[in-house]
């Protein structure tokens, strides 16, 4: 995944570096989409690298796989974000999890 410099800041700002106050909203939902597909990238790389951990941290992937998939394009509508909604939170298993964007009240 190519990432762009405001991105890679955006990313170092609200991983890394410790909170400033008073802080400005910078509030970007690409940038935070892009943050979360480096975060599922990684766990990724890391089921691979320890297999024998890949069953307690296979339901954080998963669950990652889901959020992307439900936020493909970000403050746009699309006339399948309710099938996609409901298909992820009818493919749910027992115990499992899943976050949601909602950048609007």
């Amino acid at each position: 995944m190519r990432l762009d410099m405001q991105t890679i800041n955006f990313i170092i700002h609200h991983v890394f570096l410790p909170p400033r106050l008073p802080q400005e909203d910078d509030t970007n939902a690409q940038h935070l989409l892009s943050m979360i597909q480096v975060l599922r990238d990684s766990v990724s790389d890391f089921v691979v690298a320890e297999q024998d951990s890949a069953p307690s941290v296979r339901p954080a992937l998963d669950m990652l796989d889901r959020f992307l998939k439900t936020n493909p394009k970000v403050g746009k509508a699309n006339v399948d974000d309710r099938a996609i909604l409901r298909n992820v939170i009818s493919d749910l298993k027992d115990g499992g999890g899943q976050i949601f964007l909602i950048l609007a009240k």
